[in-house]
């Protein structure tokens, strides 16, 4: 078994320009996390992890066809989307239907760590960082426990050590207050969840502390556009 720390999954594609946190203009709700897309990969699989309401985050899968490519299967969410091909470019990733979702740079300080009360339920799912520190968008963790609309027992971590590449960690699970989430090799880490928005794991005491926005990621994002 390991902790929560250190994970890696490698592609036979160099995934850079795929992967980060972007910005989707469909959906951005200003001052808010609707709209943020955070995509990481495991192998040659692609996990898409999104909010749109600014609370709830979900789960969409996809394929990378090549290093600037992808497929996403919009179905679970959006049944007459269904799936879409996307092309990375230094604007960002540009779908089929015309939508360009804009990449946030990897120096976007745009959370802090959220108070939460004594008395409130545990929610696992949103963004974290852990206690190894980073900046920016290094060291981050977005947690769902959604394919698109539906809510499942299966959890999917997307994650980034140095703000530049993100990786995926499929299933994972959540039961009774535990947070497990495949971790190096065969292990699986177990998490207890806290009621102060922290995931402790079990086995190396890492944690990781719950996060809120502080800043607006679109008009961030709006802001590095027009000064290019």
């Amino acid at each position: 078994m390991t902790g929560g720390g250190v994970f890696k999954k490698s592609s036979t594609t160099n995934t850079k320009m795929l992967t980060g946190v972007y910005s989707d203009p469909n959906h951005a709700i200003a001052g808010t996390a609707g709209g943020l897309r955070a995509i990481g990969v495991c192998l040659e699989d692609v996990f898409v992890l999104g909010c749109d309401d600014g609370e709830t985050w979900w789960t969409l899968l996809g394929k990378v066809t090549r290093e600037d490519s992808v497929t996403v299967d919009f179905g679970p969410k959006a049944p007459r989307v269904g799936v879409l091909a996307a092309t990375a470019s230094a604007e960002g990733l540009t779908f089929a239907d015309g939508n360009t979702w804009r990449r946030l740079p990897r120096e976007a300080d745009i959370f802090e760590e959220v108070v939460v009360p004594s008395d409130a339920t545990p929610e696992v799912e949103g963004a974290y960082r852990d206690d190894d520190g980073g900046t920016g968008l290094a060291g981050l963790h977005f947690v769902s426990k959604r394919l698109g609309k539906t809510e499942r027992e299966e959890v999917v971590v997307v994650e980034s050590h140095d703000g530049r590449s993100f990786f995926a960690r499929p299933g994972g699970c959540l039961d009774e207050g535990l947070f497990g989430v495949p971790g190096v090799g065969d292990g699986v880490g177990e998490a207890h969840v806290g009621r102060d928005g922290r995931l402790r794991f079990l086995l190396d005491d890492t944690v990781w502390t719950k996060l809120r926005l502080k800043a607006d990621p679109h008009a961030l994002v709006a802001a590095s556009l027009s000064s290019a």
